[in-house]
This record gives C-alpha cells, sequence and structure tokens, in this order.
C-alpha cells in the first residue's frame, strides 16, 4: 500500500516521541510565562498518530498549572487555583486578570479548558468500559457544546470499538450509522480502522489482506465469476486532506497496463455512500515484504526476482508510467514465487503535467530527485532506484540508507554512500 514519506515505524516512532516532547516543552514555557496557549494550536501540528498521547500530556500540564505545582515565570498575573478536580476549575485563578486580557487570550483558556474537561471525560469513558459500567458516548457527548462534539465523538468512538474489537465483538456499521447518524463519515472512517465489513458492495469480505497509509485491502468473494478478488478502500478521514490522484487515478493507470507481472485491475465500483473501492486480481501468497521479515535472499534468488521486476516495470515505462512507490510491500509474490507489481496509487504519468513540488513515495525507497521535490527529474531511472535499494534489502537484510529520524534519512539519501553490509 502507498504512504507519502513512509519512514520505518521505529524511525517515525521515535521522530513523533520527540515531536511530542518538544511541543509538551514549548506549551509549558508558555504556560510558565503566564500566557495562555491554545491546546488545539498545538495538537494541529503533530500528526494524528500522535494527538491522543499529546493531548493527554496537555492536560497533565494544564492539572499541574491548576494545582500550583507548575510555577509562573511571572507570578503578576494573578494567584493559581489550587484544584485538581474539574476542569473548569483549570483558569479560576486567572479570572480577574483574564479583564485585562484581549478576547483572543479569554478564547484561548477556554479552549484549554475545553482540552481538559475533554481528557476527563475519555478518561471517565474507558474507566467505565474497562469496568463494566454502562455509560453511553451519547450522553456524554450531549453534556458539550455543538461545536467541540466531533472532536469529542472521535475519541469516545475510537475507544469503545477498540474495546469491541479486543472481546471479539464485531458490530455492524449499521449499528454506529443509526446512533451517529449526522456523523456517518467519521463513523464510517473509524469503522474500518477497527473492524472488517460483512460486506463492499456485492461481494463478502473474506479477510484483511493488509494496510498502509492510504487504505485498507480486502480479499473478497465474487460469485459471479466464483472467484477470489481483492478489494481496495481509501481511509477517508473527514479531518484530512483526500490522498493524491484517488482510486479513479489508480484504476485508469493500471487498466493501461497487461503484463503478467503486474496485478490487473477489475473495476472501480460504488459502494452507496458515494465512495468508491477498487476491484483487482487477487494474487494468492504473500508479499516480498513479508519474505523478507523471515529471511534474506541469496544473490542469485534476489537478482532473479528483481530481473521479472525490472521487466514489469519497463512495460509501465513504456504506456508513460512511473511507479515511483515501488519497495517490497508493492511485490506480491504467487505461489510460485513470480512477482507481480501492484498499487500505483502514486504513479506518475510522464507525459502530463507535473506538479512541483510534489513529495510521495516511500521514503527509504526514495530516490534523491523523489526526496528533494524535483519532479521534473523523474523518470524510469527513479523506480530503477527503488529496484535497488529492495535489491540490497533482499540480499543483505538491510536498508543502504538510514537515519534516527526524517532528516538525518533524507540526508543519507542524497549525500551518504550506502551502507556496507556485504
Amino acid at each position: 500500500m502507498s504512504d507519502p514519506l513512509d519512514l520505518q515505524t521505529a524511525s517515525l516512532s521515535l521522530d513523533l516521541e520527540r515531536q511530542v516532547d518538544d511541543l509538551c516543552d514549548e506549551f509549558e514555557d508558555e504556560l510558565r510565562q503566564g500566557n495562555a496557549p491554545a491546546p488545539d494550536e498545538f495538537l494541529a501540528r503533530i500528526a494524528e498518530s500522535a494527538r491522543r498521547q499529546l493531548q493527554r500530556e496537555l492536560a497533565r500540564l494544564l492539572r499541574a498549572y491548576a494545582d500550583g505545582s507548575l510555577s509562573l515565570a511571572q507570578p503578576n498575573r494573578g494567584p493559581t487555583a489550587r484544584h485538581s478536580g474539574a476542569g473548569a476549575e483549570i483558569v479560576s485563578g486567572h479570572d480577574s486578570a483574564s479583564n485585562s486580557l484581549g478576547s483572543t487570550t479569554r478564547m484561548r483558556w477556554r479552549r484549554s479548558r475545553a482540552v481538559f474537561e475533554d481528557v476527563d471525560k475519555v478518561d471517565a469513558f474507558r474507566y467505565a468500559l474497562d469496568h463494566g459500567e454502562k455509560l453511553r458516548i451519547e450522553e456524554i457527548v450531549s453534556t458539550v457544546p455543538q461545536g467541540a462534539r466531533e472532536r469529542l465523538l472521535r475519541e469516545l468512538l475510537q475507544l469503545e470499538m477498540e474495546f469491541r474489537a479486543k472481546r471479539g465483538d464485531t458490530p455492524a456499521l449499521e449499528e454506529y450509522r443509526a446512533r451517529f447518524p449526522d456523523y456517518w463519515r467519521l463513523v464510517k472512517y473509524l469503522y474500518f480502522e477497527n473492524f472488517i465489513p460483512a460486506r463492499l458492495g456485492e461481494f463478502p469480505i473474506q479477510k484483511l489482506l493488509g494496510s498502509g497509509g492510504f487504505g485498507n485491502v480486502y480479499q473478497g468473494w465474487d460469485s459471479r465469476l466464483s472467484r477470489n478478488v481483492a478489494i481496495k478502500v481509501f481511509r477517508r478521514d473527514p479531518e484530512s486532506p483526500a490522498p493524491p490522484g484517488g482510486l479513479l487515478f489508480e484504476a485508469r493507470a493500471a487498466a493501461q497496463l497487461r503484463h503478467p507481472g503486474i496485478v490487473t485491475v477489475y473495476a472501480v465500483l460504488p459502494d452507496g455512500d458515494g465512495d468508491e473501492f477498487l476491484v483487482l486480481e487477487c494474487v494468492d501468497g504473500k508479499s516480498l515484504e513479508d519474505l523478507l521479515r523471515g529471511a534474506k535472499l541469496s544473490a542469485r534468488e534476489a537478482a532473479s526476482l528483481m530481473v521479472r521486476v525490472v521487466e514489469a516495470l519497463q512495460h509501465s515505462h513504456q504506456h508513460g508510467l512511473v511507479h515511483r512507490d515501488l519497495k517490497p510491500a508493492n511485490i506480491l509474490l504467487d505461489h510460485d514465487q513470480n512477482p507481480r507489481v501492484t498499487d500505483f496509487g502514486l504513479a506518475l504519468n510522464l507525459t502530463g503535467l507535473r506538479r512541483s513540488p510534489d513529495i510521495a513515495g516511500t521514503l527509504p525507497y526514495m530516490a534523491p530527485e523523489q526526496v528533494s521535490g524535483e519532479t521534473h527529474r523523474l523518470d524510469a531511472r527513479t523506480d530503477f532506484w527503488a529496484v535497488g535499494v529492495t535489491l540490497y534489502r533482499s540480499i543483505t537484510g538491510h536498508l543502504p540508507f538510514v537515519g534516527s529520524n526524517r532528516r538525518e534519512l533524507l540526508n543519507s539519501i542524497c549525500h551518504q554512500e550506502p551502507q556496507d553490509y556485504l
């Protein structure tokens, strides 16, 4: 699956932890200076996957500020409320001082209270789930202003769905639609993050085949032709911009290609909500990524495999398409170990107009011109760079270019020689 700027999991996690720490330090400095930092502005500055952790850390800082354990650098702002209870008490010590502040600052404090109160409500709901107490999301959400409900609803729904998934409970999507009809797109997004749908369109769903940055791929059953199919569904987070291209673009790109080394696209179909899903040939096997997690290949095996991948890519290039996201996860292996290139969601049409800069791909496999956003320089050689990285990893078990964070990895790709593991 395509995932723009997707670092290796360990590196990305470390980078996000540092970002959380840096934002917490900045937030704490603002508090100590007697300012009124707005938590939602800080939350918007980090990836969605780390927002929950950052939200809890900011709430912890606000609690420390409320009970006086976080001292002020400018004590003349007024006495701090020494109360660790309701979120509304966070700024009670500043209410009189806030009269001399502007309306923007008072609004920031209200936002701080809202985030604090949200965390308290989420904690209460988590406790109720863990201890078998009945506390309905609808009741909690109804206590907050209309404009703040979707943010809180997202947290509570994620908790409930995770809890039910761990118990082996698989509710129907329609259950959540009925409960939250005004938030059906958010409900649908979170449902697909936690459960496998019973069917998509006319296809009963059998299992999840894989997940990536843009969506999920399921195995479905085509009863008309009595065959398994792969079904790709985009992640459609209401808070995030739509991914570039879309399924229709991927379908049109791959539909031009007829090669035994490229996965065939069958159709793009609507799901009833105005969204689309992609129906592809189902390769009965595993990906090269799966294979490399447990073993390395001999130089002969790796070379033989990648020669066939190059042949498939040459066919794509002859039709004016650069794959732009070749990596082991996008090379499927059938039972005879024949490679099949898949996922043309980020493919670049060499004959069309190019946006510049346009950075897309999976970072450890991207060529220097790709990570630099020099879209006008991308061509077949960009894919062959990814072939080289994949070949290197297949033989050595390591990536040729590494870094503890995104910046270091970019520098390694653009300016350093590959690591010597041979």
